[in-house]
């Protein structure tokens, strides 16, 4: 049986990682726009007017990104992990009065 501590302590982990997924995604975008300015740099001073290759890292580096935003906003948004945090909370509680 699960005591009032222990369920502050995993509502406490759960709130960590949504607040570290949520850095991680700012980290992620900011690493994507940096690098690939930096490409679209080198192809300005090696070819430019030529073929333009940084698409290549700008749309498939783009995509994931773009997913790990869904995930972290969407699959992981506030309303719905609380609204799941609070009905195993009170399932926990209707549990517990039940076992004693």
């Amino acid at each position: 049986m699960e005591n009032k501590f222990d369920r502050d302590e995993k509502l406490m982990r759960q709130a960590r990682f949504h607040v570290l997924a949520k850095r991680l995604i700012l980290i992620h975008a900011i690493f994507y726009i940096v690098i690939n300015l930096g490409l679209v740099g080198v192809w300005l001073l090696t070819t430019m007017g030529g073929y333009f290759w940084p698409a290549w890292s700008i749309s498939g580096w783009g995509l994931g990104l773009l997913v790990h935003g869904f995930l972290t906003y969407i699959l992981f948004s506030r309303k719905k992990l609380n609204e799941k945090i609070q009905k195993e909370y009170q399932n926990l509680k209707n549990d517990e009065k039940t076992n004693d």
